[in-house]
């Protein structure tokens, strides 16, 4: 615990550091940082060296020097600059953060102040939760194939796609598995999850700022913090190893600066940061080309209009907002030889053949989901969605009737921003409704917060002698924050791990069954030995075994039935994987033995496993590829002799 704690604070201050440096070199220079909220400087430095390691980390990958003494030798060298050039800027800013917080804090009346601690405790037990549990089944993305890429990266030193899913691999940049890979190679996964921990810290304060840049006061940005770690599509996402929070995190801080363009307070320089995270939130999950780039080109057309940058700034901003995908072109490149995958793959065909999740609804489903907007935000449980946003949006959300039009024109900024928000995601529920999940649209949906914040600021003020509405409105913050967030859920799952000593497979209340294949596997298969199986549920596999895993054409093998298992052998798989009916061992070829190592019998959805050993009757009958330590610590499949 305390070893992944140290890596992620020592990674988390790298990345501070070097996005320091950054601020100044894109324009943002030190004398007007103090003209911003100290929160949203920091965060805003973290998620800009975010941005430069996630590069690095990709091209060490790409070349197959993701090492332990190259990663190690960069980051001193980062340390050592960060050391000599900024460390003051660093002290400062959180000298700042902390008066920033105090003086928010006094100033809140009794019965918010019990529900920003509240805040302070929830978020605090979400970092110790991280900090102990592994990574939770969630959905099973997770352990699919987000985490098993970083697994597989920092095991081999090179950047490999996971079979099976080179479709997805191919339309991301990588972005948050860059850096679980560096986290899981200096650490283990528990400093990778606390570092997803941090990045969500980074996104509540950037749309803290935002709710201050809209004019929203500190009774609203508490409304804000509860409303944002009460929504399972945020909470949902800290704790099961996908990488959702930092594409959100780039998405709400290209929207904070598009709106400090809208404010006239910075020149030039703010609209390159709007570039910078939105090509990198784009880049990092494609969906985002509506969450996140279509309220920003509305909000600066505006910007445009009045013509107040000159042209080559706005050529600047457009090449910075490229560049990003430069670095998609590059590795699929690399990786599938084809630059612009997955929209034309390997053969030149549409890359959407590749796409075997296809489209999640039919159109019936995707109309029920359109009628019953905004309750299938909040409410819905369609198949993939996987988290949903906090009751309080429906809860506070009717206030906004209630605000005087005499306040609504003090807060022009606001109202124009909302509007562009729910455009945005009204084309997003219409464009998406046949592949609906909130996450698919979070930066968005996200933004939509500082009007509802405020509509129950406005409220809680106005409630004159009325004391109990706003005693009605406290005790709606405590419990949305409480009733919505994962903490319940991870409490048990704390006391299941350390009191009763469950194992990682029973962490959820009930088995995974998966999860005890792949560990049964592990014990079965020895340092060097291949196997082939059918479950995408790797993440469990031991590095070696990863490593040296089946492809996709070797898999079909296990479709043939025992008339296969000589093909299996020669290609090095002493153990395999049956998913389904059993093979008839009675139809083994002669000069091998086949025994049943593993069964299980199917549960649920799951269905029945077998795995399966083979062996040479003659010992000098050897297969003619094996797996072995190619390059420590990189384990590779090689020819025998």
């Amino acid at each position: 615990m305390f070893l992944s704690a140290g890596v992620c604070l020592i990674y988390t201050v790298l990345c501070i550091s070097i996005g320091c440096l950054l601020l100044p070199a894109i324009g943002v220079a030190r004398q007007v940082w103090r003209n911003y909220s100290a929160l949203a400087i920091t965060a805003t430095a973290l998620m800009l060296g975010q941005c430069l390691f996630a590069i690095i980390w990709l091209g060490l990958g790409l070349m197959g020097y993701f090492f332990l003494i190259p990663i190690t030798v960069l980051l001193v060298l980062f340390l050592s600059i960060g050391i000599i050039f900024v460390r003051r800027d660093i002290v400062d800013l959180f000298n700042r953060i902390f008066a920033q917080i105090t003086d928010h804090f006094v100033e809140l009346p009794s019965s918010i102040k019990f529900v920003e601690a509240l805040v302070v405790l929830v978020v605090v037990l979400l970092g110790v939760f991280n900090a102990i549990l592994p990574v939770r089944f969630g959905a099973g993305d997770g352990i699919f194939f987000y985490m098993v890429l970083p697994k597989l990266m920092a095991a081999s030193g090179r950047l490999l796609p996971v079979i099976g899913y080179e479709y997805t691999h191919s339309i991301s940049g990588l972005f948050g598995e860059m850096h679980h890979s560096v986290l899981l190679a200096l650490g283990d996964e528990q400093a990778a999850l606390l570092f997803v921990w941090v990045t969500t810290l980074a996104m509540l304060a950037l749309l803290v700022s935002l709710c201050g840049s809209l004019g929203i006061g500190n009774i609203g940005k508490v409304v804000a913090m509860v409303m944002m770690l009460s929504s399972t599509s945020v909470s949902f996402y800290m704790i099961d190893g996908k990488v959702d929070i930092f594409a959100a995190a780039l998405g709400i801080a290209a929207l904070y600066w598009a709106v400090e363009v809208k404010r006239n307070s910075v020149n030039w320089s703010a609209l390159y940061l709007v570039g910078i995270f939105t090509g990198f939130a784009v880049v990092a999950k494609a969906t985002y080309a509506i969450a996140v780039a279509l309220p920003i080109s509305i909000i600066l057309l505006w910007e445009v209009r009045k013509s107040r940058y000159p042209i080559h700034v706005w050529i600047g901003f457009i090449v910075i907002v490229i560049l990003p995908f430069l670095t998609l072109v590059v590795k699929n490149s690399v990786l599938f030889q084809e630059p612009f995958a997955p929209f034309i793959f390997l053969d030149g065909q549409i890359g959407d053949k590749y796409n075997s999740q296809g489209y999640w609804n039919s159109l019936d489903v995707a109309r029920n989901i359109l009628f019953t907007y905004p309750l299938a935000l909040v409410y819905g449980d369609y198949v993939f969605q996987y988290g949903n946003l906090s009751g309080l949006y429906l809860a506070f959300a009717p206030l906004i009737m209630l605000i005087p039009i005499s306040s609504w024109r003090k807060h022009n900024l606001l109202i124009r921003f909302s509007i562009v928000i729910l455009i945005t995601v009204l084309v997003g529920a219409v464009l998406q409704a046949r592949y609906f999940a909130p996450r698919f649209m979070l930066p968005a949906l996200l933004s939509l917060i500082p009007v509802i914040a405020f509509a129950a600021e406005k409220a809680f003020y106005s409630s004159g002698k009325y004391s109990w509405f706003r005693n009605v409105i406290v005790v709606c913050l405590c419990i949305g924050l409480i009733g919505y967030s994962t903490i319940e859920q991870d409490m048990k799952r704390l006391f299941r791990y350390k009191v009763q000593g469950v194992g990682i497979c029973d962490l959820e209340g009930f088995p995974l069954p998966e999860c005890h294949d792949m560990l049964a596997m592990n014990a079965l298969a020895g340092v060097g030995d291949r196997i082939n199986v059918s479950s995408g549920y790797t993440y469990w596999l031991r590095e070696d075994l990863i490593q040296c895993m089946a492809t996709k054409d070797e898999q079909r093998l296990l479709s043939g039935g025992p008339d296969n298992v000589l093909k299996l052998y020669n290609l090095g798989f002493y153990y395999v994987e049956k998913v389904g009916d059993p093979w008839d061992l009675n139809n083994v070829p002669e000069n091998l033995n086949v025994s049943a190592k593993y069964s299980r019998d199917s549960i649920g959805l799951s269905p029945a496993v077998n795995i399966y050993e083979i062996s040479a009757k003659d010992p000098k009958i050897s297969p003619a590829f094996g797996c072995s330590q190619v390059n420590y610590p990189a384990w590779g499949v090689v020819v025998r002799n």
